[in-house]
């Protein structure tokens, strides 16, 4: 049994460094990743005209050659109305969302991007290289190679490493396992700067010089959380995007699911100066945190991180609406049962 199991690992090892060199072979040589068994990415925003309305408001769409125009209608939590229209430029909207997703050009452009500077940085990798175009393709380097094993093992660490940064520069980490997972605090940080000009028509017309700080932050809650509910797909396309659209394709879409509107409401208190807030992750739901924010009606739920108070929000739909994104008390239990992933968001 235990000779058979040998066996399997060795086998296994093989095929992974086969694997491995091919990649080399395509990144370095080649300058791009093995070619993909789909077409070349083909990425387009079909948005046109669409409306909707809710028990608490309205939300309308219209596209033309300048730009697309997204109004919202609703009611705040205190049941006044509120009215916000942004104009979004395609090309900003088109940024945005390619910045989402992992498909095989853009994986490709970073490569290409990084590679030469690591190959500087470490000359001696140039002897794989030359390896492996005299064997003329992707081979198992083995010990009877002149290829020492310290610089082998090294060049297979380089390019994990690579790719370990190619996801983090797109909003995801590598878990152990190689599952790969959002990293929210990094997402927010890099959609952060598309919503800059949406939070700039948000203040001139949503924002008075009365209001204060956490009532402003009130009217966002009821904002995000009065918006249609809808899962968004694991691929968009050829663009594995995990469930999730980046904040300001989800302003133009008007819908979204729990971490998408988590995102959203996240990005945009983001760009607000002083606000401290995390997203919360427990199997199969997000919440928003508020740090240092205090109960504000009996049903609030508090979390206490860090010798911080933090109020608890969910703005997935609108049932928990006149408690104002009051958690349910099955997720109070479930938080309980289970420690949340927190992820702090930055400004």
């Amino acid at each position: 049994m235990f000779a058979y199991d040998k066996i399997r690992i060795n086998c296994l090892l093989i095929v992974v460094l086969v694997i491995s060199y091919g990649m080399a072979y395509h990144l370095i040589i080649r300058g791009k990743f093995p070619r993909f068994p789909t077409r070349h990415l083909s990425f387009q925003l079909d948005f046109g005209d669409e409306a909707w309305t809710n028990a608490v408001g309205t939300f309308q769409r219209n596209v033309d050659e300048t730009g697309i125009t997204v109004t919202y209608l609703w009611l705040d939590y205190n049941r006044k109305s509120k009215q916000i229209s942004f104009q979004i430029q395609a090309d900003t909207l088109y940024s945005s969302s390619i910045r989402l997703g992992i498909h095989s050009e853009s994986r490709s452009d970073f490569y290409k991007q990084h590679w030469p500077e690591m190959l500087k940085q470490q000359p001696e990798w140039r002897n794989i290289v030359d390896h492996i175009i005299q064997k003329k393709g992707p081979i198992h380097l083995s010990k009877q190679d002149d290829i020492d094993d310290a610089i082998r093992l090294k060049f297979l660490e380089g390019c994990r490493q690579l790719e370990k940064e190619f996801y983090i520069s797109r909003g995801f980490y590598v878990r152990k396992g190689k599952r790969v997972e959002i990293d929210y605090t990094g997402f927010v940080a890099i959609h952060s700067i598309f919503l800059k000009d949406c939070m700039r028509q948000w203040i001139d017309q949503v924002s008075t010089e009365t209001m204060k700080t956490s009532e402003c932050i009130q009217t966002l809650m009821s904002f995000v959380q009065q918006m249609e509910y809808e899962i968004p797909p694991m691929y968009d396309g050829q663009r594995w995007i995990h469930g999730l659209w980046p904040p300001l394709e989800t302003l133009v879409r008007g819908k979204g699911d729990c971490d998408t509107k988590a995102v959203l409401f996240s990005t945009m208190l983001s760009r607000i100066e002083g606000i401290e807030s995390m997203i919360l992750i427990i199997p199969g739901h997000a919440f928003n945190g508020l740090v240092g924010w205090h109960k504000r009606m009996p049903r609030d739920t508090i979390l206490h991180h860090r010798g911080q108070d933090v109020l608890l929000l969910d703005l997935t739909s609108t049932p928990n609406y006149a408690e104002q994104g009051a958690i349910h008390e099955l997720d109070k239990q479930n938080i309980r049962n289970q420690i949340p992933m927190i992820y702090q968001i930055k400004q």
